[in-house]
């Protein structure tokens, strides 16, 4: 029996490795575009992934109160076909936790409430709190066109206009001033002007007070800027689910401090102890239980659950040729009652059952 189970471990073992290289198709130096999501659980801040992580993309479209539908879209539409079938054997992360799960230890189950925490971590952490609380936005100065005119000494008088659409007061803007030469495209004159005086509520349009300059009109172009205007974004709360993830901890936040990729939007938050808590947690939990992250915390896998029952691919059970043997509850790896739960909102259809019943009773079914 263990030969006949075996199999589908090792199957789901390769077929694991090849999404893993699949969605990260930078460690062969190929770049894709990162406007596709994976149908995996795979962090896009990882700096050899490939695809966006539908998870994140969920996350972030609710923080800035935009319906995020290519990533739902995604989910829903390889959740309607495959089901969990995507978790058994399309997840690198689902692949990395069977590989810890073989380390011998002395192996634990689940209380069966533990299944609920993942649809809880997708409604607060990924839809919930992120679109009630938001971004935090400072930096985000616009500054109009500039208006010029020729004064009496042959020199500009110009005039600009700011709006601040952060959610912060703006202190202080600074502007600068620039020529480019209208040939070469080249920077002949810059001067950076400051209005210490002055302060733009968010929201607010404020005209800075007029300000003279050589007229180079003849031969330049008149570009004014800010230093203010660069985006930053800061969080309300620290349970953005992004920032708790095990995932994106182990293949985003420790290159990032190895310094193997570029500082990105987030990486003030690379080094917080939290999430490599959570990580060294997560990392020892997987080697105790089966599926850990899968089975607790994974919102990808929840949202898949809930498409389960109406899935084109799914297993189903034939009781009447039950024995009772219990062999088929032994070989699941998520310790389902299988007779029951087989094709439901847990079952990761791998099909470690389906090898397991001496009678053939349980079977992959493809179709409504």
């Amino acid at each position: 029996m263990a030969e006949r189970t075996g199999f589908l471990k090792l199957v789901r073992t390769y077929t694991g490795l090849a999404s893993a290289l699949a969605f990260n198709l930078g460690t062969f130096g190929v770049t894709v575009s990162k406007s596709v999501c994976s149908p995996g659980f795979n962090c896009h801040g990882c700096p050899w992934s490939s695809m966006a992580c539908p998870v994140g993309v969920m996350a972030y479209g609710a923080a800035v109160r935009t319906f995020p539908a290519l990533a739902v879209g995604t989910v829903l539409a390889v959740g309607a076909v495959l089901g969990r079938l995507v978790c058994g054997f399309a997840c690198p992360f689902g692949w990395l936790q069977d590989l810890l799960h073989r380390i011998p230890t002395r192996k634990f189950g689940l209380p069966r409430w533990t299944r609920w925490t993942k649809y809880a971590a997708l409604a607060l952490l990924v839809v919930i709190l992120p679109l009630a609380l938001g971004f935090r936005y400072s930096g985000m100065l616009k500054v109009n066109k500039p208006q010029p005119e020729k004064n009496a000494s042959g020199g500009l008088d110009v005039t600009v206009k700011v709006t601040n659409y952060s959610t912060e007061p703006l202190a202080g803007p600074a502007l600068d001033v620039v020529f480019r030469d209208n040939a070469t495209k080249q920077e002949v004159f810059r001067e950076r002007r400051e209005f210490p005086a002055i302060a733009v509520a968010p929201g607010e349009s404020v005209a800075l007070p007029g300000f003279t300059v050589p007229n180079m009109l003849n031969s330049a172009d008149l570009v004014v800027t800010s230093p203010q205007s660069e985006t930053k974004l800061g969080y309300h709360y620290e349970l953005y689910y992004c920032r708790l993830c095990p995932n994106g901890t182990l293949s985003a936040a420790l290159p990032a401090a190895l310094g193997a990729s570029d500082r990105t939007l987030l990486a003030s938050y690379w080094g917080s102890p939290l999430r490599y808590s959570i990580l060294a947690f997560f990392l020892i939990f997987m080697v105790l239980v089966s599926r850990a992250f899968c089975r607790t915390f994974c919102p990808l896998g929840a949202i898949y659950g809930l498409c389960s029952r109406l899935a084109l691919v799914r297993i189903k059970t034939d009781l009447r040729e039950c024995v009772e043997c219990r062999l088929c509850d032994k070989a699941c790896p998520v310790d389902l009652d299988v007779r029951k739960e087989a094709g439901g909102p847990e079952c990761i259809a791998c099909g470690d059952c389906i090898r397991a019943c001496p009678k053939g009773g349980i079977r992959r079914q493809v179709g409504l």
